[in-house]
């Protein structure tokens, strides 16, 4: 299954966004940030659904205006978040994912331990709701950074499924590309989540920034690309023109998404 994040349509009109989408034959989509709000985000999901579309949600997505960011380790309401949840329940939304969360300064381990606590209190959370929830792998920021993303790396991300053995798991293969480690180190995240993966994540980048530039048969993975599971959701987050999106869609169809 494909799906398509609002975020590749950049800061349009979550109306704009979707009918983008839907002329180019996507019935599923994740909301997510980019979109302006809309008046009723509500009423334009309900729209969708009556159409055949299906909806996921990703982390602080629009659905009021303002937005209100946050992080699992230096910005996290607990009454935010179930005023986010409520309305995903309340419009029949039942995958969600989030950041795994970053820290400015201070040990990781204290970083990781108020991680995996913010994550177990928003999975019981998501649990009373019918709503599955997953965490998604980040990116190393460059040493010397003063802000550094948790969940980075093969040793990090296969303690947290031990320390939360029901959470999922949103792999971002554009994430995965800013390192140092070797394709098939970074690909081995597959079989460690097996049966846990809720989501993949795809898009592209120069190595270094995490760009969300489109895809094309020199994006990393592609020669690996048979070990991309089918059975999960693929959700485009390339940054695109409108003209672009078919072509991105046949992409991912190609190699079997």
């Amino acid at each position: 299954m494909i799906a398509v994040s609002l975020s590749a349509f950049g800061v349009v009109s979550a109306e704009v966004a979707l009918s983008r989408a839907f002329a180019a034959g996507v019935r599923e989509v994740e909301l997510a940030i980019g979109p302006e709000p809309s008046g009723d985000l509500g009423a334009l999901v309900r729209g969708y659904q009556g159409r055949g579309v299906s909806f996921r949600a990703h982390h602080a997505f629009s659905f009021q205006a303002p937005t209100r960011p946050f992080d699992l380790v230096r910005n996290f309401e607990e009454g935010a978040m179930v005023h986010r949840l409520d309305w995903l329940a309340r419009h029949g939304v039942t995958a969600y994912s989030v950041h795994a969360g970053s820290y400015d300064a201070g040990p990781r381990e204290a970083a990781y331990a108020l991680m995996v606590q913010r994550l177990d209190w928003l999975e019981a959370r998501c649990g009373e709701r019918g709503i599955d929830l997953g965490v998604e792998t980040m990116f190393a920021m460059p040493k010397g950074s003063r802000r550094q993303n948790l969940l980075v790396g093969l040793d990090e991300i296969s303690r947290l499924l031990r320390d939360a053995p029901s959470l999922g798991l949103v792999v971002d293969l554009a994430h995965l590309a800013i390192g140092s480690d070797p394709p098939e180190r970074r690909l081995a995240v597959f079989e460690c989540g097996r049966g846990r993966i809720l989501e993949v994540h795809v898009s592209d980048n120069d190595g270094r920034r995490d760009l969300h530039t489109p895809l094309s048969p020199a994006t990393w993975w592609w020669p690996f690309r048979s070990a991309i599971p089918t059975d999960v959701p693929i959700v485009l987050e390339s940054r695109i023109r409108n003209a672009d999106l078919r072509g991105q869609l046949a992409l991912l169809a190609a190699v079997g998404c």
